[in-house]
Protein backbone atom coordinates (compact mmCIF):
# COMPACT_ATOMS: atom_id res chain seq x y z
CA UNK A 1 0.00 0.00 0.00
CA UNK A 2 2.77 2.47 0.88
CA UNK A 3 4.38 1.95 -2.53
CA UNK A 4 1.14 2.95 -4.27
CA UNK A 5 1.08 6.20 -2.31
CA UNK A 6 4.85 6.73 -2.74
CA UNK A 7 5.54 5.60 -6.33
CA UNK A 8 8.98 7.28 -6.41
CA UNK A 9 10.14 5.55 -3.20
CA UNK A 10 10.86 8.76 -1.30
CA UNK A 11 9.84 7.07 1.99
CA UNK A 12 7.35 9.92 2.53
CA UNK A 13 3.62 10.17 2.00
CA UNK A 14 1.10 12.84 2.86
CA UNK A 15 0.05 12.63 6.52
CA UNK A 16 -3.55 12.74 5.32
CA UNK A 17 -3.04 9.29 3.76
CA UNK A 18 -2.25 7.59 7.10
CA UNK A 19 -5.84 6.47 7.47
CA UNK A 20 -5.59 4.63 4.13
CA UNK A 21 -2.47 2.81 5.35
CA UNK A 22 -4.15 1.74 8.60
CA UNK A 23 -7.25 0.67 6.69
CA UNK A 24 -5.14 -1.51 4.36
CA UNK A 25 -2.89 -3.13 7.01
CA UNK A 26 -3.86 -6.45 8.54
CA UNK A 27 -4.32 -6.58 12.31
CA UNK A 28 -2.66 -5.96 14.65
CA UNK A 29 -1.04 -3.00 12.81
CA UNK A 30 -4.22 -2.01 10.99
CA UNK A 31 -7.87 -2.96 10.62
CA UNK A 32 -8.07 -4.67 7.20
CA UNK A 33 -10.73 -7.39 7.19
CA UNK A 34 -12.27 -6.29 10.47
CA UNK A 35 -15.74 -5.42 9.19
CA UNK A 36 -17.06 -4.12 12.51
CA UNK A 37 -14.26 -1.58 12.78
CA UNK A 38 -14.34 1.65 10.85
CA UNK A 39 -13.45 5.29 11.05
CA UNK A 40 -13.50 5.40 14.86
CA UNK A 41 -11.01 2.50 15.08
CA UNK A 42 -8.72 4.23 12.60
CA UNK A 43 -8.89 7.45 14.62
CA UNK A 44 -8.10 5.55 17.83
CA UNK A 45 -4.99 4.06 16.25
CA UNK A 46 -3.86 7.42 14.85
CA UNK A 47 -4.37 9.12 18.21
CA UNK A 48 -2.47 6.37 20.06
CA UNK A 49 0.75 6.70 18.05
CA UNK A 50 3.25 9.52 17.85
CA UNK A 51 4.29 9.79 14.22
CA UNK A 52 6.36 12.91 13.50
CA UNK A 53 4.80 15.20 10.92
CA UNK A 54 7.31 16.72 8.51
CA UNK A 55 5.43 19.67 7.01
CA UNK A 56 2.44 17.50 6.15
CA UNK A 57 4.40 14.33 5.33
CA UNK A 58 5.16 11.18 7.32
CA UNK A 59 8.19 8.89 6.94
CA UNK A 60 7.89 5.16 6.32
CA UNK A 61 10.26 4.03 9.11
CA UNK A 62 8.79 6.39 11.69
CA UNK A 63 5.30 5.17 10.81
CA UNK A 64 6.32 1.50 10.94
CA UNK A 65 8.07 1.93 14.29
CA UNK A 66 5.13 3.84 15.78
CA UNK A 67 2.55 1.27 14.67
CA UNK A 68 4.71 -1.67 15.76
CA UNK A 69 5.53 0.05 19.05
CA UNK A 70 1.82 0.46 19.73
CA UNK A 71 1.46 -3.31 19.55
CA UNK A 72 4.63 -4.06 21.50
CA UNK A 73 3.90 -1.36 24.07
CA UNK A 74 7.21 0.43 23.55
CA UNK A 75 8.40 3.59 21.89
CA UNK A 76 11.23 3.98 19.41
CA UNK A 77 14.54 4.46 21.27
CA UNK A 78 15.99 7.99 21.00
CA UNK A 79 19.01 6.87 18.94
CA UNK A 80 16.63 5.29 16.41
CA UNK A 81 14.47 8.41 16.29
CA UNK A 82 17.50 10.41 15.15
CA UNK A 83 18.33 7.91 12.45
CA UNK A 84 14.78 7.93 11.11
CA UNK A 85 14.27 11.70 11.14
CA UNK A 86 15.20 12.49 7.59
CA UNK A 87 14.41 15.56 5.57
CA UNK A 88 11.80 14.95 2.82
CA UNK A 89 13.28 14.73 -0.65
Amino acid sequence: MWSRLDPYATYYISASKLQLIIQALDPPLGIFGMSRHGRSSIQQIIMSVDIPNHDGSIHFLETLHALAGRIAGTELPEDEVGRCSLTPA
